[in-house]
């Protein structure tokens, strides 16, 4: 009852076969390609929404930042003479 089936292919079933191989090794090149495009098709669309701020808002903010840090630097410079000075009297 056993019954042998033949593995071989013809010449044009191969020829089928390869070129359903080379056809599927393509499509993710043309779908990585539509991805891209899409993501940056994407990324684009996201820029037009960003509100940007005005010029003066920007000066503002950037002022107010640098006169903070420059503060909380005096701070630390001051309470760093002051812990030095202590410790120069203890030792």
């Amino acid at each position: 009852m056993s019954e042998n089936v033949s593995t071989e292919t013809t010449p044009e079933v191969a020829d089928k076969e390869v070129k359903t191989e080379k056809s599927v090794a393509k499509t993710p090149d043309k779908k990585n390609k539509k991805q891209k495009k899409g993501r940056f098709a994407g990324i684009k669309a996201e820029f037009k929404k960003i509100s940007w701020p005005e010029r003066a808002k920007v000066i503002k903010n950037t002022t107010a930042v640098v006169l903070v840090s420059i503060f909380i630097a005096v701070i630390v410079k001051v309470s760093d003479l002051l812990i030095q000075a202590g410790l120069d009297l203890l030792l």
